[in-house]
């Protein structure tokens, strides 16, 4: 994975990053999320090497935010 620099910052990210405005659901309603394939979406890609992930409140009703939250929590536990 390409990581970037941000210009006049020591902050760096990678060049892909995944969006969590349409993770998997149960059905065709967008609701709700499909916790356990989009954790495990959402962990591949940061064993890729992806460090940026964008959610907002408005994904999902807000079930973006948690499913990204334990998402994270699994991959930092394991750090």
């Amino acid at each position: 994975m390409d990581i970037r620099t941000f210009p006049g910052t020591c902050i760096k990210t990678s060049v892909l990053g995944m969006g969590c405005m349409r993770l998997p659901v149960l059905d065709e309603e967008n609701h709700p999320v499909d916790h356990k394939a989009a954790v495990a979406l959402i962990r591949k890609a940061i064993d890729n090497g992806v460090t940026y992930i964008d959610t907002a409140y408005g994904y999902h009703g807000g079930d973006s935010e948690v499913t990204v939250g334990e998402a994270l929590k699994t991959v930092i536990a394991k750090r």
